[in-house]
């Protein structure tokens, strides 16, 4: 690959966009492109301002970028009524496409174009293990996949790489589901969320950040399943979770309470209903080496990392 040394992140301002902008602002200029104006730096990258259904002035900062990564997107974990799921797929669709028309724009090489996905992508996938060759399947969560990418792929001329990061479950100590979950289970309500027979498709912050970065090295394209090696059910992932706190029991959640639960947190908790069992060919057949290849160790990682951070 080139070797260029910028790197562009559009909507970087967000749990996976920070950790990115961290993870490479030692070898490249990172520059975060945002919609809030009082920002000016991210974990050390640049922010500039953007409107994501518009090009701008921040198109320039394109010209000789190594890669440019798309996170532009309403957050999912919202209570979905109509207008939020309205904002959900726009905002993936709008943003999408003005990266796209931005690059078409570019007068020198363009850069490898990394757009989010999730693997949401393939619905519940039930009994079945999806990859990246399944065909998508129902529901909310899938549709939304589908146009998000559809909005991507629909550039054909763009003369430039392109990959679809489709993301599992990012477990982080800062954001994200995790430190929700590390709360359940050190209140002793970390017990199994329904039936047990549901997937769970993980990944931790760090092994995204290298796959990532493993990606536009390699300049892989296509749709990758960035998850870890091994989805565990629903009761195993718990069951790991609370050995790693030292919390021997909890008791199981019926389904029944999780619209309440939902209501009182403010976020869908609709999502951990689905199973998930989700691997990547792409990854395996490129030997990727996992940073955290196992759920224990990425549990014991990260209750040590929130411990940390709550003495802080």
């Amino acid at each position: 690959m080139e070797n260029n040394s910028k790197i562009v992140i559009a909507g970087g301002t967000g749990m996976i966009g920070k950790a990115l902008a961290s993870y490479f602002s030692d070898r490249y200029e990172v520059i975060v492109l945002s919609r809030n104006p009082r920002l000016h730096y991210v974990a050390d990258a640049k922010v500039i301002d953007w409107d994501a259904s518009r090009l701008g002035d921040w198109v320039q900062e394109l010209e000789g970028a190594a890669a440019v990564i798309n996170l532009a997107g309403y957050p999912v974990d919202c209570l979905w009524d109509s207008t939020t799921k309205e904002r959900i797929v726009s905002s993936r669709i709008l943003s999408t496409r003005c990266i796209g028309h931005a690059i078409s724009t570019l007068k020198g090489k363009k850069p490898f174009w990394l757009n989010a996905s999730a693997i949401g992508y393939y619905g519940d996938t039930q009994g079945r293990v999806a990859n990246e060759f399944s065909e998508p399947g129902k529901g909310f969560l899938s549709e939304t996949a589908v146009y998000w990418e559809t909005a991507q792929t629909s550039f054909t001329k763009l003369d430039c790489k392109t990959a679809r990061l489709r993301f599992g479950l990012v477990l982080s100590p800062e954001g994200g589901a995790f430190p929700l979950m590390y709360k359940f289970v050190k209140w002793y309500i970390g017990g199994t969320l329904g039936v047990h027979q549901r997937y769970i498709s993980w990944v931790h912050i760090l092994d995204v950040c290298k796959i990532v970065d493993w990606i536009i090295q390699s300049q892989i394209e296509g749709p990758i399943n960035i998850v870890s090696p091994k989805p565990v059910l629903n009761n195993e992932f718990m069951e790991v979770f609370r050995k790693c706190m030292r919390k021997p029991w909890a008791p199981p959640l019926p389904e029944c309470f999780v619209p309440t639960l939902s209501k009182i947190l403010k976020t869908e908790l609709s999502l951990a209903l689905d199973s998930q069992n989700v691997e990547s060919d792409v990854l395996k057949q490129h030997r990727y080496q996992y940073e955290f290849p196992t759920l224990d160790t990425v549990l014991n990682a990260l209750v040590k990392d929130v411990q940390l951070l709550a003495k802080l």
